[in-house]
């Protein structure tokens, strides 16, 4: 994702990471994509329901929400919640 933006891995993770919210990320290392501001939690790539790093995109965000996701995940993420309200306007079940 570094590379698609031009810039060095540690300006990326200065500009574009933060700590996980979960302890046991946390302990490995893990970093977290941050989210826009506000409270749709989107990822920060994320513009118009579109990916803006598309082809960078980690295998975790080619795999979400098919792969990725515990009930934990489904509870909070509001990208999902709100996928899953449209999904149900579309097929009329609202």
């Amino acid at each position: 994702m570094a590379e698609a933006l031009h810039i060095h891995v540690s300006h990326f993770v200065a500009l574009y990471t933060r700590d996980p919210e979960v302890s046991w990320h946390a302990k490995y290392g893990d970093r977290w994509l941050i989210d826009h501001a506000g409270d749709s939690l989107d990822c920060i790539f994320l513009e118009d329901n579109k990916c803006l790093l598309h082809d960078a995109k980690p295998r975790q965000c080619k795999e979400f929400p098919m792969i990725w996701r515990n009930q934990a995940m489904l509870d909070d993420c509001a990208g999902y919640q709100r996928l899953m309200r449209l999904k149900k306007e579309r097929d009329g079940l609202s």
